[in-house]
Formats: structure tokens, C-alpha cells, sequence
């Protein structure tokens, strides 16, 4: 599985990849006042509810 991130100035889109099929998309605001913890908290949160997050191989981010 994929997990690809587009980091954007208002909005950060988030999609795991199973093979050519999208299973999971989520859109985040942008906030330049967030710490890595507090995303890293965020992504695991949402990562958790998805299919098998466990099984992601490879990562994407623009």
C-alpha cells in the first residue's frame, strides 16, 4: 500500500493506495503552528481507522 500526502498552504490531502485503487482519502487544514508530534498524532489517529495501515510500504508527499 501507498500513502501519499499533498502538503498544501491552506489544505494538506492525505489518500492510501491500494495498488491503482484510492481506499482512504482525508483532507487536514494546513496550520503552520502544528508541532510533528501533534501530526504524527493526527496521521497515526486517522491511519488506525483505515484498512490495515500496517501493510503501507511506501510514502508520497508533495
Amino acid at each position: 500500500m501507498l500513502l501519499v500526502a499533498d502538503v498544501g498552504n491552506t489544505q494538506t490531502h492525505l489518500g492510501v493506495y491500494q495498488g491503482a485503487e484510492l481506499a482512504e482519502s482525508w483532507r487536514l487544514s494546513t496550520r503552520a503552528t502544528d508541532t510533528a508530534d501533534e501530526l504524527l498524532a493526527c496521521l497515526r489517529a486517522l491511519l488506525a481507522a483505515s484498512r490495515e495501515p500496517l501493510s503501507i510500504q511506501h510514502v508520497a508527499i508533495a
